[in-house]
C-alpha cells in the first residue's frame, strides 16, 4: 500500500469542521446540555488559581487561544475532547460549572495578573463589590473561541485518539489521567469499577505510591497493569514496544465491549492482594536483602510484575499453601538466580517485562 492510499484512507475516516463561536454561545449550548464537558473529568484538571487568571487575561486582552476540540455525538450533543480546562475556567469564572452531581461549583475568584494587576479578587458576580463589572462581562462574552468539529460520521475511535494526541493545554496530564479521561468517554461504569479496585485496602497496603505518582493516579495504572497483564500470553508480552500505548490500546479494545464485566477480575484482585498483606503486609512489592534480612526499598513495579502477577496467576495453590509459605517464597525470589539482571536501573520495561511476568508464573506454581 502506497503512503497516498493510506493517507486517503486515514483523512477518509476523520471528518470535520470548524467555526468559531462566542463565549455567550459556548455557555448557552452548556446550560442547555448540548456541550458535555464531562463533569468526572474536574478531579484530574489541575490547573492552578493562577494559570486560571492567565487564561481569563488572555481571553479579555483578545490573545489568540488554542482551538477547542469536539466531537459529535449521535444525539447531536458536543463531547468536548480537548480543551476541558479552558471550558472549564470560563464557566467557572462565569459561576456556571457543575460538578458530577449537578450542582454550581463556586465561582472563581481571581489573582493578579501580569497586564492586568487589577484583577486581584475580581469576580463575574455583579452583586459583589469586586465584580468585574458590566462592561467587561459584556465583552469577555462576545470574544469568540474557534471550535473544531470531529462529526459523527468520523471513525468511532476517533475522538478518543484525538484526545491523547491534542491533551496538550495547561497543565499536562499523566499518561494514566489521559487514560482515565478515555475511559470514562469509553465506560463510565469501567472508571467507577476501577476507582473501587484502587481504594482496597489491601492493595493500598502492598503497593504504597509516593503522593505525587497518586495525584497522577500511578494506583489506576498499576490497576490497569493488573487487569490487562495477568493472563496475558508471554509471546504476546514480548511483541510489546511501548507499554504506555499497549495499555492505552487493550483499555479501549477491553472496556469498550458491551458485554463488559470486571466480576472476576474484582475477585481475583481482591484474593490477590488480601494474601500479600497477610504474607508481608506493605513489604510485599519491595525488594528483600538477604544479607539484611529485611526488606528495603520503596514499591517495585518490577516486584508487583513478578510477585502480584505471579501470585495471581498461580491464586488457588497460592491460597492452599497459606501466606508464611507466600512470605518464604516472595523473600526467595530475590536470590533466585532466575531474577538477575531482570529487574533495576538500566533494564527497560520492553526487556524486563517478559522476564518479570515469566519468572513470577513459574516461581510461584513451584512448591
Amino acid at each position: 500500500m502506497t503512503l497516498k492510499t493510506e493517507l486517503d484512507q486515514a483523512r477518509n475516516n476523520i471528518k470535520t469542521d470548524s467555526y468559531p463561536i462566542s463565549i455567550r454561545e459556548l455557555v448557552l449550548l452548556y446550560k442547555d446540555g448540548e456541550l458535555d464537558i464531562h463533569p468526572e473529568f474536574q478531579r484530574f484538571l489541575r490547573w492552578t488559581i493562577k494559570q486560571k487568571t492567565n487564561f481569563i487575561e488572555s481571553i479579555l486582552l483578545g490573545i489568540p487561544i488554542p482551538s477547542i476540540f469536539v466531537f459529535q455525538r449521535d444525539d447531536g450533543v458536543l463531547d468536548v475532547v480537548d480543551g476541558l480546562q479552558r471550558i472549564s475556567t470560563i464557566l467557572q469564572f462565569m459561576g456556571e460549572l457543575k460538578d458530577e452531581e449537578e450542582k454550581l461549583m463556586p465561582p472563581l475568584t481571581l489573582e493578579a495578573a501580569q497586564y492586568l494587576p487589577s484583577l486581584k479578587d475580581k469576580v463575574w458576580d455583579l452583586e459583589n463589590p469586586n465584580t468585574v463589572g458590566p462592561e467587561i462581562q459584556k465583552f469577555f462574552r462576545q470574544e469568540k473561541i474557534d471550535i473544531k468539529f470531529l462529526l459523527r460520521d468520523s471513525d468511532s475511535q476517533a475522538k478518543y485518539e484525538l484526545f491523547q494526541r491534542v491533551n496538550t493545554g495547561g497543565t499536562p496530564l499523566s499518561d494514566q489521567e489521559v487514560r482515565n479521561c478515555i475511559l470514562i468517554m469509553i465506560n463510565s461504569e469501567a472508571f467507577r469499577e476501577f476507582e473501587e479496585l484502587s481504594k482496597n485496602e489491601d492493595f493500598q497496603t502492598a503497593c504504597p505510591i509516593p503522593e505525587k505518582a497518586l495525584m497522577e493516579r500511578y494506583d489506576l495504572e498499576i490497576v490497569l497493569r493488573f487487569l490487562i497483564l495477568r493472563s496475558i500470553p508471554i509471546d504476546d508480552v514480548k511483541e510489546i514496544g511501548d507499554l504506555g500505548q499497549f495499555l492505552t490500546t487493550q483499555m479501549r479494545l477491553e472496556f469498550a465491549r458491551e458485554e463488559f464485566s470486571l466480576e472476576k477480575d474484582r475477585d481475583l484482585f481482591n484474593r490477590t492482594f488480601c494474601i500479600l498483606r497477610e504474607a508481608a503486609d506493605d513489604s510485599s512489592l519491595r525488594r528483600y536483602d538477604p544479607n539484611k534480612k529485611r526488606f528495603v526499598g520503596p514499591f517495585l513495579i518490577s516486584a508487583f510484575e513478578m510477585v502480584a502477577l505471579g501470585v495471581a496467576y498461580n491464586i488457588d495453590l497460592v491460597e492452599e499453601y497459606g501466606a508464611e509459605w507466600l512470605r518464604e517464597k516472595i523473600c526467595g525470589a530475590w536470590s533466585d538466580e532466575r531474577t538477575q539482571g531482570i529487574y533495576g536501573q538500566g533494564v527497560s520495561t520492553a526487556r524486563r517485562l517478559p522476564k518479570t511476568l515469566e519468572f513470577g508464573r513459574n516461581f510461584f506454581s513451584e512448591a
